[in-house]
């Protein structure tokens, strides 16, 4: 139970506080089951997990064209005979626009989205080895620890017997 309290806590960040949703049910009892845990809890993780969908999303959207833009105005005519009876007087227009992008353009917004995504994919990668790696040598220390307390308590049984037949 101390080893799994130790490690997930070491796999944490410094800044992520528990919550209620962190706690552990039935505590991991071997090293595969510790690096799932915190891949699964680490916050840092999630962020960079949300990020890579993020750059997943838009990549369609990268090679789309741009929206066509429609605009309805009034533009005042000038008159010359200008009296305060008069009615207003104006001319309506109305303007459709559609931006074309030049030769393949849209393609290489599609190519620099791709590379995005794929940049976003690497670092959660990159990210979950280090979180692995740093959650494997934590568990390999605080065995190392146990195993050393469990030599001491040995040694101090010995040393009691040895007490007691002086």
């Amino acid at each position: 139970m101390r080893l799994a309290a130790l490690v997930v806590l070491a796999a944490r960040p410094a800044s992520a506080q528990p919550d209620a949703a962190s706690v552990v049910d039935s505590p991991p009892t071997n090293l595969a089951e510790f690096q799932a845990l915190a891949l699964e809890r680490n916050p840092s993780l999630q962020a960079l997990r949300a990020g890579a969908d993020a750059e997943t999303a838009g990549v369609p959207i990268a090679g789309t064209r741009p929206d066509p833009v429609v605009m309805l105005g009034a533009m005042n005519v000038g008159l010359s005979d200008l009296d305060v009876g008069m009615p207003a007087s104006m001319v309506p227009s109305l303007q459709i626009s559609q931006t074309l992008p030049l030769f393949g353009k849209l393609g290489a917004r599609t190519s620099i989205a791709e590379a995005g995504r794929d940049i976003a994919a690497l670092s959660v990668a990159e990210a979950e080895w280090w979180t692995r790696a740093a959650v494997a040598e934590r568990y390999h220390a605080v065995r190392a620890l146990d195993a050393r307390v469990a030599v001491q308590e040995r040694t101090m049984d010995l040393l009691r017997e040895f007490q007691t037949v002086a």
